[in-house]
């Protein structure tokens, strides 16, 4: 077969095949249709992609930020021990400074209430 008459078979197979197609469907889309769909369609994905990778980014930040508090509650885990073991003392210490406060509290009222002398028990007449 020579090529002239084998493009000549292939070009009609292909436009009955383009009417065939036409004739099941019943109608024509331009270019400028399928472009725009095209587009839609592109613009539909990457905004998907684009918020997919939003979500992920954002795990990442969070996970990033319970890695920094899970260091400070070890840190305040630390500080709690410590002060544990520091407390019995140091709640002495205060219990004897806060009594002894009391202690001169109350004589600094009985101090007073000598200065003062006792109240008048009756009102004069005027």
């Amino acid at each position: 077969m020579r090529a002239d008459r084998l493009a000549w078979v292939v070009g009609a197979a292909l436009s009955r095949s383009t009417r065939d197609w036409r004739r099941i469907w019943g109608m024509w889309v331009s270019g400028e249709v399928i472009a725009t769909l095209g587009v839609g369609a592109t613009l539909l994905v990457a905004t998907v992609a684009g918020f997919g990778w939003m979500i992920q980014y954002v795990d990442r930040r969070f996970a990033r930020v319970d890695d920094q508090f899970a260091r400070v509650d070890e840190k305040f885990a630390r500080v709690d021990e410590k002060i544990d073991a520091q407390g019995e003392s140091v709640r002495e210490i205060i219990t004897a400074r806060v009594g002894a406060v009391e202690r001169e509290l109350v004589e600094l009222k009985v101090a007073v209430a000598r200065m003062e002398g006792p109240r008048p028990r009756f009102s004069t007449a005027r």
